[in-house]
């Protein structure tokens, strides 16, 4: 891979999930380096200064060993050698069946954690185009795919990441448990305090049934406008 690609790869990767110019466009969210080592012991302002707690203590970081695990065939992640710079590693670990992504211990020890509020946004391509794509990494090894954003990871917003089970818009921590299974097909982030979500898409790939939904999963605007249509929630 070459340098000046290397360097614009890296510039996008480098996101904090608070930055105050983030809005729900998946494809605008801005990107800030901020040096923190570790999310037990720090705060993330995009939740209002939440502690984030650390991620699942003594669950197996190995791949697992599971007739239904998908293996992961390459992972592109920022290493700590001083370089910076991002590259690909190879196979780094295994899916489960629920998309959870367990992630080599080994290769744990490779990942800088500098950025995210110590946690990572890595590349993990698999041989299914549906599970391929950008993972948010915790230190204990548990990953989850999430939305694009500039080619990174959508930041979490009020305590929640988006991402996807089954094709389908689910919500998860940053312990990595899915906290809301939904049935929409895409979702912005709660920067707003709510989630514009879709629940179909039509001919000619364009998202349909749309609205506004708060953290609990309430409608806030009923979901059957086209996305470009869809009229704002009250009080915004």
């Amino acid at each position: 891979m070459q340098k000046p690609f290397l360097a614009l790869l890296l510039s996008v990767v480098a996101l904090a999930g608070c930055d105050n110019d983030h809005h729900e466009n998946p494809n605008t969210a801005t990107r800030d380096h901020i040096n923190f080592t570790t999310y037990a012991e720090k705060c993330d302002p995009s939740d209002g200064g939440i502690p984030a707690k650390k991620a699942y203590g003594n669950q197996p970081t190995e791949a697992i060993a599971d007739d239904a695990a998908e293996v992961v065939t390459d992972c592109t992640y920022v290493t700590n050698d001083g370089d910076r710079e991002l590259g690909n590693h190879g196979s780094c670990g295994t899916l489960d069946k629920t998309g959870l992504l367990h992630f080599n211990k080994q290769a744990l020890n490779q990942v800088d954690w500098s950025n995210f509020y110590g946690m990572e946004c890595i590349h993990v391509k698999t041989n299914k185009e549906s599970s391929s794509g950008w993972y948010f990494l915790t230190q204990e090894g548990l990953g989850r795919r999430t939305i694009t954003s500039d080619n990174g990871c959508l930041p979490f917003q009020k305590g929640l990441a988006v991402g996807w089970v089954d094709g389908k818009i689910a919500y998860y921590d940053r312990m990595m448990k899915i906290v809301h299974q939904t049935d929409y097909v895409w979702s912005s982030d709660f920067y707003t305090d709510y989630a514009r979500v879709c629940k179909r898409r039509g001919d000619r790939r364009e998202y349909l049934d749309c609205g506004y939904i708060d953290t609990d999963m309430e409608v806030i605007v009923e979901t059957k406008y086209p996305m470009d249509k869809t009229p704002e929630p009250p009080n915004q």
